[in-house]
């Protein structure tokens, strides 16, 4: 866990490249998170959400950030803001109700929405209490709004900081989008994750499209001899039961999507974070083509095995 002291937030605050209000302050949050307990209110219940402490213009820094009820948390005293998917977790969490959390019992003056973001999974508080709350002498991060968020500004704002005895190269500087793009890696995981067990599924999908389709052509071997002994070749038999196999599993894969599009948007819990199911055009395509190929695949061997039915043997058999 990252902690930065006191002593570096008033070097951070008059860098000439941080932005300031129509009053001339600096637009610098110095923010702690630590995750916590907080009662669902449903009988002993609780769920572990993150507590953010943060200076009166992070309100101003962070993007996306609207209030939808109350007022933000004033400054000492023991006020919390919800976010809005936390709200949904704690029964009776209301402007004017009381929480508990910490050591301490905190009144919600607040709810807010930041777009489907994480941020609607926190609970902000004033920062100078979540540290007295957690016997904190220093802080997670700061946060700063600057007139170029470009790289190379980033690179000159750490350089600055490092130039400083107190600070030296102890303290690392990153831009927005790249502190973003670094947290992107763990989705990137996950999907490495998910992937393997699509493609173990689809492995069992194919064996079972195969044992589907053999009975199926066992069944029909007297139609198969019969169309070719009308004419119709091997290559027509064996492109008619791949056909018949990828349809079938597209058909499949079809009920399955329309079935995706009834979770679309349903929200789900996870270790105090609001996630949803975001079923889009592009993945209800993929998964009916998917399913149409794994016909394909698992279709081949029966198929196969069609085209070349004995026309003689099988009209002796009729």
């Amino acid at each position: 866990m990252s902690a930065v002291s006191e002593d570096v937030l008033p070097l951070v605050r008059y860098l000439p490249e941080v932005r300031r209000d129509e009053a001339g302050a600096p637009l610098v949050s110095a923010e702690l998170v630590e995750s916590l307990p907080v009662p669902t209110g449903v009988g002993g219940d609780t769920v572990v959400v993150d507590v953010r402490g943060v200076d009166p213009p992070a309100y101003r820094i962070h993007p996306g950030i609207r209030l939808v009820a109350g007022r933000a948390p004033d400054g000492g005293r023991p006020e919390v803001m919800l976010g809005v998917a936390v709200a949904r977790q704690v029964h009776g969490a209301a402007v004017g109700s009381t929480i508990h959390l910490g050591r301490g019992t905190w009144t919600i003056v607040g709810l807010f929405s930041a777009g489907g973001s994480a941020y609607e999974s926190e609970v902000w508080v004033d920062r100078r209490l979540l540290m007295q709350d957690r016997m904190r002498s220093d802080f997670s991060f700061v946060i700063a709004k600057v007139d170029s968020a470009s790289l190379e500004a980033t690179r000159e704002i750490g350089r600055r900081l490092e130039q400083s005895p107190a600070i030296g190269t102890s303290l690392r500087t990153i831009a927005e989008m790249r502190y973003y793009a670094f947290l992107a890696q763990a989705s990137t995981q996950i999907r490495a994750a998910c992937l393997v067990l699509v493609v173990i599924m689809a492995a069992g999908m194919v064996f079972t499209v195969t044992n589907t389709m053999y009975g199926l052509t066992a069944a029909r071997r007297r139609e198969i001899g019969a169309l070719m002994a009308l004419g119709f070749g091997r290559r027509e038999v064996l492109a008619g039961f791949l056909l018949e196999s990828a349809s079938m599993a597209a058909l499949g894969g079809t009920v399955g999507a329309l079935l995706g599009l009834v979770v679309n948007g349903l929200p789900f819990f996870y270790e105090g974070r609001e996630f949803s199911f975001q079923v889009g055009p592009g993945v209800l395509v993929q998964g009916v083509l998917l399913a149409a190929a794994i016909g394909v695949m698992g279709g081949i061997a029966p198929a196969a095995r069609a085209a070349r039915t004995e026309v003689v043997q099988t009209l002796r058999s009729l």
